[in-house]
């Protein structure tokens, strides 16, 4: 067997390889982020401070656009968000905060935040989020502070650069 008869199983094994290839890089491939973060304490750290989340219910998570594909980013406590939220060039897609009440992911928009807390927050920003409004009031009760919406916050004095 010679010329082109010889070449015919060299170009059949190239394409089995080649969609074999494919089909593999597809299968390995990780769906696009979406929703809120899975936190993995001790193993997840700040995407602000570098320190690691152990206290998850003070946790924030955001959803961002990054060289063309999304994914997530998890903070220690809500005033490092506020500091990472300072630069305009993040492209965020989502944000949530755990709370203390419920122990789950809610939407930063629809939590019941309380800043100017003397509880200790992991950062001492003094600010946490709870589900209920109830939670929220028990705790500035409790703690001081006073209920504000998220896109009221101030990054508290002794966090700011």
């Amino acid at each position: 067997m010679s010329g082109p008869a010889r070449a015919w199983p060299v170009v059949v094994r190239g394409v089995a390889f080649a969609l074999f290839a494919g089909a593999i890089s597809v299968a390995c491939t990780e769906p696009e982020a979406s929703g809120p973060p899975v936190l993995r304490p001790g193993l997840d750290v700040c995407a602000e401070c570098g320190m690691s989340i152990v206290d998850t219910e003070f946790a924030a998570g955001v959803l961002v656009e990054r060289g063309g594909h999304r994914e997530h980013l998890v903070f220690d406590d809500l005033g490092c968000l506020l500091v990472w939220a300072t630069d305009p060039s993040h492209a965020v897609l989502d944000q949530w905060t755990m709370t203390l009440d419920g122990k789950a992911w809610v939407a930063l928009s629809a939590a019941n935040i309380v800043a100017g807390s003397s509880r200790r927050t992991p950062m001492d920003s003094g600010i946490m989020a709870f589900e209920q409004s109830t939670g929220a009031t028990a705790a500035v009760a409790a703690d001081g502070g006073a209920v504000t919406p998220f896109d009221q916050l101030e990054i508290p004095e002794a966090m700011r650069p």
